[in-house]
């Protein structure tokens, strides 16, 4: 009885041995997160890994110009650094961003659907109690959805520049170079769709006030880092669409 039940305790020990020594994924939304949605400005466009970072608190998307809205996410990583040089061990808890889980809805209630985009990213860990941050470029609204609310956002007879709030569920995963699967908890974002609201608002702006034979066509996306979303502040890409007979435009 004595041995059988001791065959049972190392048995049982084994099994709790291999349970513990098991990499398991860590999907309590703890060790990676999104801190925010990087502001970036032109010309120079770039995003940096600062929790200091500008942070838009909307976007703003004109369908008149584009079908996509992108921009860079930045992500923070909780995980604590347990690479040693000396010891000559690799760094384990280092992540690689493989891509994103995206839910797009609108505020009246319209379900543009659930979808996955790639994304790439390398998220350091951290040597302290603050997480490192990294920004992640993420196509939050693909060519497809795009295309999908230029339909629902179609001008009528009774509105002609539609618009409309949509609301962008973002979850980012990827992988530590340890091999162990990692996610963010879900980060909202909201988005302002028009359909020809921005460029008419701006060209009744600047109307007549404007000579755009000083801006070339070639130029006309350098003060925005992504024309149709966001802020643009060359007001020529905003007139030429409305009035092509504009001074400067190109028929």
């Amino acid at each position: 009885m004595v041995r059988r039940f001791l065959k049972m305790a190392a048995a049982t020990g084994l099994a709790a041995m291999a349970v513990v020594s098991t990499p398991s994924c860590a999907d309590n939304h703890e060790s990676i997160f999104i801190f925010g949605v990087v502001a970036v400005t032109a010309p120079d466009c770039t995003a940096k890994g600062d929790s200091g970072s500008k942070l838009l608190a909307y976007g703003e998307m004109e369908l008149k110009i584009t079908d996509t809205y992108g921009n860079f996410l930045l992500v923070g990583n909780q995980l604590i650094s347990r690479g040693s040089p000396t010891n000559l061990r690799a760094e384990p808890n280092r992540v690689q961003i493989t891509g994103a889980d995206i839910q797009l809805t609108g505020i009246d209630g319209k379900d543009f659907g659930f979808y996955s985009v790639p994304a790439n990213g390398l998220v350091s860990p951290t040597v302290s109690a603050d997480p490192t941050y990294a920004p992640v470029f993420v196509q939050i609204i693909p060519p497809a959805k795009g295309k999908e609310l230029q339909k629902y956002l179609a001008p009528t007879a009774t509105n002609a520049s539609p618009s409309l709030t949509v609301l962008a569920d973002i979850v980012i995963y990827g992988q530590t170079l340890g091999l162990n699967d990692v996610k963010t908890g879900k980060f909202t974002f909201t988005i302002n769709v028009t359909n020809g609201g921005t460029i008419v608002e701006t060209y009744n702006a600047v109307k007549g006030k404007i000579d755009c034979t000083s801006v070339p066509t070639t130029q006309n996306f350098i003060l925005s880092c992504f024309p149709g979303q966001d802020v643009s502040a060359n007001p020529c890409y905003y007139v030429c669409p409305v009035d092509p007979t504009a001074t400067g435009c190109t028929p």
